[in-house]
């Protein structure tokens, strides 16, 4: 976002949800992604009607999609994440030339042991 544009309440907490999200899953990986939490849009939410931030999974490797896991309203002051089983029907559809499909995390993943406590 264009740090010269003074955001409006609502942008503003979704920019800083986005500061912890990226503290809280620094320097972490899932099977060849990395957690990102997507800035609101620039500058403003037209009052919180565009407060939805999308949760994805980015790949680390060219060529491979980008995985959206769940969303964030800072309006309402709720997540909503994908149960692995939704990911993977989603991303077979979406996807249907890639055979290899989503990996599941094993029980050491970092997101299941380290979470946003």
């Amino acid at each position: 976002m264009a740090h010269n544009i003074k955001a409006t309440k609502f942008a503003q907490r979704g920019i800083d949800i986005v500061a912890l999200f990226a503290a809280a899953f620094e320097s972490r990986s899932v099977n060849g992604y990395v957690p990102v939490l997507r800035e609101p849009p620039a500058g403003t939410t037209a009052g919180g009607k565009q407060a939805v931030q999308h949760m994805i999974l980015e790949p680390t490797s060219d060529g491979e999609p980008t995985i959206t896991i769940g969303h964030v309203n800072v309006v309402t002051r709720t997540a909503k994440l994908r149960s692995y089983d939704c990911v993977t029907l989603m991303h077979a559809s979406r996807y249907p030339s890639i055979k290899r499909g989503i990996r599941p995390c094993s029980t050491a993943c970092p997101i299941s042991s380290g979470g946003l406590a």
